[in-house]
């Protein structure tokens, strides 16, 4: 498959968070993804607004990315942009999103509870939208709601919110299916890896290609591309995901 890909979720900012550890696992992480075609990485360590001081974690952040910088290489390694991971809160209305964007772009990646239906859910994401971001829902399939209730999701997309879906879910046998669904039916529209360590290599998105559908890598492609460029997506019709007693339809 003649493509190079975008990675907009990963945790390859090292000393950050819970993935790159120190420099030397940031770049082997960052040679691993360019390895296997991936030519553009967003570096997104979580925010937890109710956990830490938006001010000190964009100078966590910076510090990290200012001792990551000197050690990157152009034929080794990705372009990179900095961003985050922004783990929902109710406060988030009151935080200036725009330093939190996906290399100062008009879309931020949102990280939802894996466990309960966030509260004001709407609101908030009226609240980012009007401050002209776009909010991307993290891997939507740890969300067990969604899996539960798909409409929940596709609502929320309507709304005019994009989703995020894993390459390590396109694989598993558990939410594949869920995954597969979303895609086909653009409730989801972009594939990520949310890399946090070296063994996670064989989830890279280049190296799912051959076990996963080629054809909505490619255009989950077009999508993460046109975040990067910070344009506007592809055109696309969300239709309605249905759980049924065999999966998901």
């Amino acid at each position: 498959m003649e493509c190079t890909f975008t990675d907009l979720h990963t945790h390859i900012l090292p000393g950050v968070d819970d993935g790159a550890k120190n420099m030397e696992k940031a770049l082997e992480m960052l040679r691993m993804q360019k390895a296997c075609g991936v030519d553009r990485v967003a570096l997104t360590p979580h925010f937890y607004p109710l956990r830490e001081e938006f001010q000190a974690f964009l100078e966590k952040r910076q510090l990290a990315y200012e001792a990551l910088l000197p050690n990157w290489d152009r034929e080794t390694m990705p372009e990179l942009r900095l961003a985050a991971e922004v783990h929902y809160s109710p406060t988030l209305s009151e935080l200036d999103m725009r330093r939190l964007t996906i290399g100062e772009s008009n879309y931020l990646l949102l990280e939802l509870s894996n466990t309960s239906f966030p509260a004001h859910i709407e609101s908030i994401l009226k609240a980012i939208q009007q401050q002209g971001i776009v909010p991307i829902l993290a891997h939507v399939e740890r969300c067990e709601y969604f899996m539960e209730e798909p409409d929940r999701l596709v609502q929320l997309v309507k709304l005019g919110a994009m989703a995020q879906v894993s390459t390590k879910a396109m694989v598993e046998k558990k939410r594949r299916k869920f995954v597969q669904v979303c895609l086909q039916k653009s409730v989801a529209q972009i594939v990520a890896s949310d890399i946090h360590d070296l063994w996670e290599k064989k989830y890279l998105v280049g190296n799912v290609v051959s076990k996963a559908n080629e054809k909505m890598i490619t255009r989950a492609e077009e999508f993460a591309k046109a975040v990067w460029d910070n344009v506007l997506p592809p055109a696309y019709t969300v239709d309605p995901v249905k759980r049924t007693l065999f999966g998901y339809r």
